[in-house]
């Protein structure tokens, strides 16, 4: 039932995984989406069909004259065994959430719920179970579509049918028909044995069918999921160019009131439409967060232009491969909290002279901003500072500071998909130009 493989994994047999059913592996917080409402209801009118047919088998023998209850007693053992098979559609159909269930017990309740349903139809319809056999396909169908939705495997049904035909199992249950076959005495037997072999193979095709045709439905649900989701980000960023462009104008003309009104210097007008461009560029920014992958170079650009703007010079700049680096937005978020919280940081305390450097790999992006703007007690951090709040987002341990004479090396640790950026001691220390190298030895200092 569970393989091992040659490096020890312990392998779950996909066909306990799929019979355990889906609430042993659904760990989804949210109601169930469409594809999966489609799949239930096709499940709950598979199973009303085969329990209605098998009292519909009850009625006519009744009604022959046999007694009632010999004749009700597979319908209504097939028919408990179909209610409990059906709890799980009708909730989904419902679109109430589930709790997790254990797996043993879920994989025993329901092989003896299928169990039951197939001997059910087998001894009722003696002479005809493929009557009923393709509707159970789609209730296997639709079953073990769910069950693969919640495992996040690709469902290959056909794959799957074709692995039942060449395993021995299968070629058991065709030795055991040619043996009876070609036994005078049990051929009759052999006629009887066909029907339930027929019935199990165009269940098997309905269950394909059912398979492919839900996997065909979800794809194309994902598509028109994803071209509503492109369509509403499209409306949102017109609304928000009439809200910049709105900004803008106002901006401007507030500023040309100014000049005409003679109020604020030259010196002055000049500052506030540097701030207007570096709103405009943080607002840009923002734009770019809404895409799938934004580059660190273009987060750090808007915080540089401003920092030198204010009379700070750069030494050391990232270099392409690490300014070129893409993240997800909400790395690039984080980084560009961390990038504007140290440059203002360093701005504040009066720096002349940044250096910038970026360390990036597959864990984690190392940012490093050095400074000549003299040291500061990293410890004794007054509460609701910006760094404050940026070690509490970041976590403190993220956030590094190294004395350096005369001023200060800041380091932030970015986690890329919550996996801590290890702090390497082989990483250069950077410092601004004509600063002598920091001693190992030294802490923090004020």
């Amino acid at each position: 039932m569970i393989a091992t493989t040659a490096t020890g994994r312990h392998v779950l047999d996909p066909w306990l995984a799929l019979l355990a059913g889906d609430r042993v592996w659904n760990d989804d917080d949210g109601p169930p989406d469409a594809k999966r409402r489609v799949a239930g209801g096709l499940e709950l009118v598979a199973l009303t069909f085969v329990v209605s047919l098998l009292w519909v088998v009850v009625v006519r023998r009744v009604g022959i004259g046999g007694e009632r209850t010999p004749a009700a007693m597979p319908a209504a053992v097939a028919t408990v065994a179909a209610a409990a098979l059906a709890v799980r559609p009708a909730t989904i159909v419902l679109g109430r959430r589930s709790e997790p269930a254990a797996f043993v017990p879920r994989i025993m309740w329901r092989g003896l719920c299928f169990l039951t349903l197939a001997v059910a139809i087998v001894v009722q319809m003696p002479g005809w179970p493929v009557v009923a056999a393709w509707a159970v396909g789609i209730v296997v169908g639709a079953d073990v579509m769910l069950s693969a939705w919640a495992l996040g495997i690709e469902a290959r049904p056909v794959r799957w049918w074709r692995h039942f035909l060449l395993s021995p199992l299968h070629f058991g249950v065709i030795g055991a028909l040619a043996a009876v076959a070609l036994m005078p005495n049990y051929l009759p037997h052999f006629w009887s044995l066909v029907g339930p072999y027929l019935a199990l193979h165009i269940g098997l095709v309905m269950a394909v069918l059912t398979s492919r045709g839900l996997a065909s439905v979800s794809e194309q649900l994902d598509v028109e999921l994803q071209a509503a989701r492109r369509s509403a980000a499209v409306q949102e960023r017109r609304h928000r160019a009439h809200w910049l462009h709105d900004d803008v104008l106002a901006e401007i003309r507030l500023t040309t009131l100014r000049m005409q009104s003679g109020v604020r210097s030259s010196s002055q007008i000049v500052s506030d439409l540097e701030e207007l461009d570096h709103r405009l560029r943080i607002r840009q920014l923002d734009e770019l967060y809404q895409g799938d992958l934004i580059r660190l170079a273009d987060i750090l650009q808007p915080h540089v232009r401003r920092a030198q703007t204010l009379g700070v010079s750069f030494t050391a700049m990232p270099s392409l491969d690490a300014a070129g680096r893409r993240v997800d937005p909400d790395t690039g978020r984080l980084f560009g909290r961390a990038v504007s919280v140290l440059l203002s940081n360093s701005i504040n305390a009066g720096a002349r002279s940044v250096a910038l450097g970026i360390d990036a790999d597959e864990h984690g992006i190392q940012l490093r901003v050095a400074d000549d703007a003299g040291g500061f007690d990293f410890e004794r951090m007054p509460p609701g500072h910006g760094l404050d709040h940026l070690a509490d987002e970041m976590g403190r341990a993220n956030l590094t500071r190294i004395g350096l004479p005369g001023g200060s090396l800041m380091m932030a640790d970015i986690r890329v998909g919550h996996v801590p950026a290890a702090v390497t001691a082989a990483r250069p220390v950077w410092a601004p130009a004509g600063a002598a190298a920091p001693d190992p030895h030294e802490g923090p200092h004020s």
